[in-house]
């Protein structure tokens, strides 16, 4: 999955004197619709909340922590993925068949496969 960063206006907060700084990711849409996600980079950039606003100001700055944030949230998906897709792949079992002719114990997936390998068969 691809994900765009943009940097979103600091938007003023119900206080007068205090800043809420938005960030918006955005992925790639799938199946049509477009995901959108907040605060996913806010885990992964490790700066505290109150000193995102003096990096934000300074945009080469921000970018870098922006980036290194959204690569730290892909990298953790893809072993999170990984880790999902070797647990599922170990726990599944091969599929015991009920149709093995008994000549020649070819496994034939289904009943009406069996009948058609038994009259052919040249194991008889």
């Amino acid at each position: 999955m691809f994900i765009e960063w943009r940097r979103v206006a600091f938007q003023r907060a119900s206080c007068m004197d205090s800043w809420n700084m938005v960030l918006v990711l955005e992925a790639a849409p799938i199946f049509g619709s477009g995901i959108h996600v907040r605060g996913t980079i806010s885990q992964h950039t490790l700066t505290s909340t109150a000193g995102r606003g003096n990096l934000a100001s300074e945009r080469l700055t921000w970018r870098l922590v922006v980036k290194s944030g959204v690569r730290r949230a892909e990298e953790n998906r893809r072993v999170k993925r990984a880790f999902k897709q070797q647990k599922r792949k170990a726990s599944i079992s091969p599929p015991v068949s009920v149709f093995i002719c008994d000549t020649c114990t070819k496994d034939c997936h289904s009943r009406i496969g069996l009948y058609g390998h038994r009259r052919s068969c040249s194991s008889i």
